[in-house]
């Protein structure tokens, strides 16, 4: 298996930008792909060795408090715990739906990884931010509501 290809789009990716300075959904997009590579490469070479085992753990860690440690910095500290919540509840949720439906550990990998890259899209979303018109910033917002 090629394991050079997600680390040569991770170099790509890290590339400057266009970005706004207040801006840092690169950063989150290039911690969250560089966390999920290293994550992925430790998981397929073989667990029972350490530094395969390390690898993965690493990778995981990034995984789960990277975008929420970026979001902090930022002084975003209701983003970062929309982030957090996201990073367990979904890569969990996929986890789990892959173990009822998936056969195989590819199966339940991609289960795993697609709940990430649902809590990946929520993260960059949370931290864009637009100018309008005015030059006045507008920042995203997320938010859940019902009628009752």
């Amino acid at each position: 298996m090629n394991y050079h290809l997600p680390l040569l789009v991770t170099i790509v990716l890290a590339a400057p930008s266009q970005a706004h300075a207040d801006d840092y959904r690169l950063a989150v997009g290039v911690t969250d792909l560089a966390s999920a590579t290293v994550f992925t490469i430790g998981i397929k070479l073989d667990l029972d060795c350490k530094p395969c085992f390390a690898t993965a753990a690493v990778g995981f860690a990034g995984m789960a408090l990277g975008a929420p440690i970026i979001h902090a910095a930022e002084g975003n500290y209701g983003r970062m715990g929309i982030s957090l919540g996201a990073r367990v509840l979904l890569p969990t949720l996929g986890l789990m739906v892959a173990v009822k439906t998936g056969v195989t550990e590819n199966m339940i990998l991609g289960g795993f990884l697609l709940g990430f890259v649902g809590a990946s899209i929520i993260d960059v979303a949370l931290a864009s931010e637009e100018a309008d018109m005015t030059g006045v910033r507008r920042t995203r917002m997320v938010s859940i509501g019902a009628r009752f």
